[in-house]
């Protein structure tokens, strides 16, 4: 039995959800889909709007990423919970069937399906998050929640750490404890599309907020030498600091910091990818001096 949960907030979630719940009609084995309105400031339904095996819920005031999630999973009532953020779309109208076969088949107790981004290029202001998802996070190095099925048992053990509020990294610390308890993930390819872009700008300053996050969540984590190793930034910049060329990191951010932020903010793609990690790093030793 599945049940479908859909954080949301400030996404407009009704063709979603028209599409999920036609396809749930059809599938005796899906029990319920559950919309969490996080406290949006505009509406993220018509009014009126009703769905067979739907039930749409609200919080008066914004919980955050991680309580939102963890008030779904309290709400569901089968053994798998899958959970689908509320700004994706998705391709066809099997997406819930081949799910439902898949994990009537699989021995895992957590499964990730994938995230896709518009084959189209977008305008040079929104180029940014469009490329490099595409580039990074389109590969699934690494955990995301945005598509993800989750056995309500193991979900117990673990759920989202409630002390991470604002943006990022709640479900990179929920697969770090995942990978403590020797749960493994595995991947299936059945994406969803990734419908909504930010701009160049407020995918930078959502940048800032998730390291900041990063770093909380490294301090949140139950083995925090570990979770710096798993993260290939914090291993990077341990390093760095290990040997003591911090400096170096110093000097370039003084020398370049503005310029590769100017051109990203342009949506220059030549280096982009490259660039984009030099402004992380970046940040996360601006982050670390102000600590």
């Amino acid at each position: 039995m599945l049940s479908v949960g859909i954080p949301a907030y400030n996404s407009n979630v009704s063709e979603l959800l028209s599409a999920l719940a036609d396809q749930a009609s059809h599938l005796p084995e899906v029990l319920e889909i559950i919309v969490l309105d996080d406290a949006s400031e505009a509406s993220i339904l018509p009014e009126g709007f009703v769905a067979p095996k739907v039930r749409v819920l609200r919080h008066t005031l914004n919980q955050g990423r991680s309580k939102t999630r963890n008030h779904i999973a309290s709400e569901a009532k089968s053994a798998w919970i899958l959970f689908i953020d509320g700004d994706s779309g998705i391709h066809d109208g099997l997406f819930l069937r081949r799910w439902c076969d898949y994990l009537a088949s699989t021995s895992a107790s957590v499964v990730v399906g994938g995230s896709d981004y518009q084959t189209t290029r977008p305008s040079s202001d929104l180029f940014l998050r469009w490329h490099v998802s595409r580039m990074r996070e389109q590969t699934g190095e690494s955990f995301k929640t945005n598509n993800v099925a989750i056995q309500a048992s193991v979900f117990n053990q673990i759920s989202f750490n409630e002390a991470l509020q604002g943006y990022g990294h709640e479900d990179t610390l929920f697969g770090f404890e995942l990978l403590q308890k020797k749960i493994p993930v595995e991947k299936y390819g059945n994406p969803v599309l990734n419908e909504h872009l930010d701009s160049n700008e407020e995918f930078l300053r959502k940048t800032v907020t998730g390291i900041r996050n990063l770093l909380k969540a490294q301090s949140l984590s139950s083995h925090p030498d570990s979770f710096n190793q798993q993260i290939r930034m914090l291993r990077f910049y341990h390093r760095m600091q290990r040997f003591h060329f911090l400096f170096l990191i110093e000097f370039l951010n003084y020398l370049l910091y503005k310029t590769v932020r100017n051109r990203l903010l342009k949506g220059k793609k030549v280096g982009m990818v490259n660039a984009f990690d030099f402004f992380k790093l970046c940040t996360l030793h601006r982050l670390r001096k102000e600590a």
